[in-house]
């Protein structure tokens, strides 16, 4: 590419978002080269081969963005509307005729309303020069007491026997997010985090199921006495190990993962005399104990064994007669969810009739090509041929919906006033449902990752594909309502994974290393409200998961929107290394001491997750590990000192075995709970791992098939929970949670 191309490319570049520069975590500016602003406007779809398809790709783009009369999407607050809604004209059309507009209006509930504007009723502004055409500008008083929600709006501007047409979309939106009455007159709150497929009991099949969550609420109501359950991504994944078991890389956002249901209570399965027999077999039963048993979670054999015994109790439902209650509820159910869920049952039976080809078809994009799209050909014919494949797998999903409403409803009648606390992934599986069927809402050509930084020094590449964020905008962001929608269960709490996703995401081309990378910019003055919309529609807190660099003005936005800050106690240092004490922590956040990909509790103080990560061969250096590990003794000694505590003997907290079993001492977690229970902030979550001091961490970044990720079972089995011992560390926490009126 030659200079006199870099002009041209600068400014498509910045047309698109892509950002000219960043600054890591060391304080160094990147200044982004136009190498790699090429290849992001190749994965867009530009041709940047020469000045002239620069120009061109330039002057499109141009005329995409102002050639209509009107933005084709508006995106407003309730509570400050514009003054004016704005249209223009080209100057030759408004020389002999003033405009006269017709607005009709269409809205959700069958909402209607035709509004006419005269000559004297449209205000002229000055001509404006774009795209080397003039235009005059126009406005109307902006409708009034619109209900929020989603318009569509027909404009038909007159002007004498010309007419001009025009179709758009208004969203009306709440300018914050919901904030449950809990936290009224400064309630603050607690809860305890799970990773559901760890729950360990003497009834499940080897895995957490949603029938283990109850149980666990009942614990946690009545001993714990916290307000909210946090669980893990419960959505589907392909459940094989050990690329496809991570619960955020789900095939879709908003269906579910069969291996949380509990097979034993789906009405049907009892009705299918084999279905019982083949249950309470000798065989079968030691096949349940031998998973109940397993150390970690095997997920292949749980969900073979479940998928087995939901075909037998699908069965049972077939045979029921059309009029029956369970028939109909089903219909609705279906009728409900349209044609998407359609489409994700037929990827699914799709999929399991490939994988019993020979050799095996894994992933959809080596399908053959009638297969690649809900509306090829092949796809269509199996649909018509295979119903009753697909109407299984919707099924499935019926009863997941069914379990999963009955324990939210369980929760709230315990008495948790902020339900369960859900987790919304960054990531979608690049070979799931959402690339099959919506391959236009996505980039290829590129993957999300992040630059390299003090904890990744090599970067980092998530591996999954970023959505197109102009197609999003076209449909008025359609597709993104619909993950809102599904993953905003109704008066509970949702962390969004990777909050500055909504703001900007890093973006490495093929073949390039993370250091090779750009930011690219999304619509977030459009995405925060629609986000809040759906908040406030179903009740729901939302939790933004703000770790690592983040401008202080993204975090003042999203404090604006009434979207919770993310704060761990392990990070939350000030520009000397030691922690902030209680009183400096924000209050619209969540805290905790650690997350899935971070050491826990007990692996931090004996610096478990050091010692995992050089055997797994993870420091590039060895000086890193050392270096590591006398700054993991630097920060024990500065969060006892904060605890007012004196610092443990030279070999607790590093030397494995015998020697350091008894560390970190009850007397230290009680510490950390307390002060996380002393911070302003509102709500405080407890890692379940932390209250059990468990060292092992869920996963391991930057490991597949070399750690056993997404696969730990709790330390003890629910049953357990209710023994004299751990009912004692219980009413601990509790007497530290009422103390700071944060109990239920």
């Amino acid at each position: 590419m030659s200079h006199g191309t870099c002009s041209a490319l600068d400014e498509l570049a910045d047309l698109c978002g892509i950002e000219p520069r960043y600054e890591d975590t060391w304080g160094r500016v990147h200044i982004i080269s136009a190498e790699i602003k090429s290849l992001l406007l190749n994965a867009m779809g530009f041709d940047t081969g020469t000045e002239e398809s620069l120009k061109e790709g330039l002057r499109a783009l141009r005329a995409e963005q102002e050639g209509e009369p009107a933005p084709s999407l508006l995106v407003v607050t309730s509570n400050c509307p514009p003054e004016r809604l704005e249209f223009r004209i080209p100057y030759g059309l408004s020389r002999e005729n003033e405009p006269e507009l017709i607005i009709t209006m269409s809205g959700e509930g069958g909402f209607s309303r035709e509004s006419f504007y005269g000559k004297d009723e449209v205000a002229r502004a000055e001509p404006s020069q774009a795209s080397g055409e003039s235009f005059v500008f126009y406005g109307v008083p902006f409708p009034e007491e619109l209900p929020e929600g989603k318009y569509l709006l027909d404009m038909e501007i007159r002007l004498g026997e010309h007419r001009l047409f025009h179709r758009a979309h208004l969203v009306v939106c709440p300018e914050r997010a919901y904030l449950p009455p809990c936290f009224d007159n400064g309630g603050r709150k607690a809860g305890l985090g799970i990773a559901l497929y760890g729950l360990r009991s003497e009834r499940n099949w080897g895995v957490g199921d949603l029938t283990d969550l109850k149980m666990l609420i009942d614990w946690c109501v009545d001993v714990l006495g916290v307000s909210t359950i946090g669980v893990n991504p419960i959505h589907a994944i392909h459940n094989r190990r050990p690329y496809n078991i991570s619960p955020y890389l789900p095939l879709s956002p908003e269906y579910y993962n069969l291996i949380y249901l509990d097979v034993e209570a789906v009405p049907d399965l009892k009705e299918n005399p084999m279905a019982v027999s083949l249950l309470e077999s000798p065989q079968v039963q030691y096949r349940l104990k031998e998973l109940r048993d397993s150390e970690f979670v095997r997920y292949e054999e749980v969900v073979k064994l479940k998928a087995e015994f939901l075909g037998l109790a699908f069965d049972a439902f077939e045979a029921l007669p059309a009029e029956h209650p369970r028939k109909r509820a089903f219909q609705e159910f279906l009728e409900r969810e349209g044609e998407r869920l359609e489409e994700f049952a037929l990827f699914l039976a799709l999929n399991l009739e490939f994988q019993e080809l020979k050799p095996p078809l894994w992933i959809w994009q080596d399908w053959p090509e009638e297969f690649q799209r809900p509306d090829a050909p092949g796809s269509r014919e199996f649909l018509e041929n295979h119903g009753v494949k697909v109407r299984f797998q919707e099924y499935i999903q019926w009863e997941l919906s069914r379990q999963i409403q009955a324990v939210e409803d369980y929760a709230h009648n315990k008495g948790l006033s902020l339900g369960l606390y859900h987790d919304f992934p960054l990531a979608m599986d690049r070979c799931g449902f959402e690339t099959w069927a919506f391959s236009r809402a996505y980039r290829t050509g590129v993957r999300v990752g992040a630059p390299p930084d003090g904890f990744s020094p090599m970067g980092q590449d998530w591996g999954f594909l970023p959505m197109n964020r102009d197609y999003l905008r076209r449909e008025a962001y359609a597709h993104l309502l619909g993950h809102f929608r599904k993953n905003c269960r109704a008066d509970s709490a949702l962390r969004i994974d990777h909050v500055m996703r909504f703001f900007h995401l890093y973006w490495i081309p093929d073949g390039r290393t993370p250091a090779d990378g750009a930011y690219v910019t999304e619509h977030f003055e459009e995405i925060l409200p629609l986000l809040a919309l759906e908040s406030v529609r179903r009740r729901t807190l939302i939790i933004g998961e703000d770790l690592g660099t983040v401008p202080d003005w993204i975090r003042e936005r999203l404090q604006a929107s009434n979207i919770f800050s993310y704060r761990l106690m392990m990070f939350e240092k000030n520009w000397n290394g030691d922690f902030l004490p209680p009183e400096y922590y924000p209050e619209s956040a969540l805290v905790s001491f650690s997350t899935h990909d971070l050491p826990t509790l007990a692996g931090y103080f004996k610096a478990a997750d050091i010692e995992l990560r050089k055997r797994l061969n993870l420091f590039v250096e060895e000086s890193d590990y050392f270096e590591a590990l006398e700054e993991r003794k630097r920060d024990i000694a500065r969060l006892l000192d904060r605890f007012g505590m004196p610092e443990p003997p030279e070999s607790a907290p590093f030397t494995p075995g015998e020697a350091g079993a008894d560390w970190p001492t009850e007397e230290v977690q009680m510490a950390v709970i307390e002060f996380l229970a002393a911070t302003r902030s509102r709500l405080v979550l407890l890692n379940q791992e932390d209250l059990f001091l468990d060292e092992r961490q869920q996963n391991v970044p930057s490991t597949t098939h070399e750690h056993m990720n997404w696969s730990t079972k709790m330390k003890y089995r629910l049953e357990e929970l209710w023994s004299p011992n751990l009912l004692a560390l219980g009413r601990k926490v509790r007497e530290i949670l009422e103390r700071t009126g944060r109990t239920v």
